[in-house]
């Protein structure tokens, strides 16, 4: 990028400092010039990696809120009963949290019995134990499997 390229485009974007600047009677220095393009070049990438980290608009829309009737532990669940072939990175984008926290919660589930996991090549294949009960107090005597049928229903 040669010098007049970065002239034209910093001042365009830093102009109120070039115009004063002009008052004095002189135009910017190279280093000025060369400061401003620089500094430009940052907040543009600044703008970038901004305009990255917004979320895009969902293409469902969800209820304005911050809660669900169900827990994670339960979407991972929903997922398993839906393909049995899942991958952690894939149940982890169905439930909106990160692949880390779907092991932990896949480790929770096993361990507590709701699901076996057995090796098939490279891949996990998963189990859901229909007998689990739901582990709340006021529901400690359903099991998981009606709860997993009416969320797998269609319509």
């Amino acid at each position: 990028m040669g010098p007049q390229e970065c002239s034209s485009r910093a001042s365009a974007l830093r102009h109120s400092e070039f115009v004063s600047l002009e008052r004095l009677g002189r135009g910017p220095t190279i280093y000025e010039i060369r400061f401003a393009c620089i500094f430009s070049r940052y907040h543009r990438r600044k703008a970038d990696i901004a305009a990255m980290n917004t979320p895009e608009p969902e293409s469902q829309a969800r209820p304005a809120g911050t809660w669900g009737f169900l827990t994670n532990h339960a979407h991972v669940l929903l997922c398993i009963s839906r393909d049995p072939r899942s991958r952690a990175r894939d149940i982890a984008e169905q439930v909106g949290i990160t692949e880390r926290a779907t092991q932990r919660i896949l480790a929770e589930l096993i361990g507590e019995g709701y699901v076996t996991r057995t090796k098939a090549g490279r891949r996990n294949h998963y189990e859901i134990n229909p007998r689990g009960h739901l582990r709340h107090p006021v529901l400690r005597d359903l099991s998981i499997e009606p709860l997993m049928e009416a969320l797998n229903r269609d319509g």
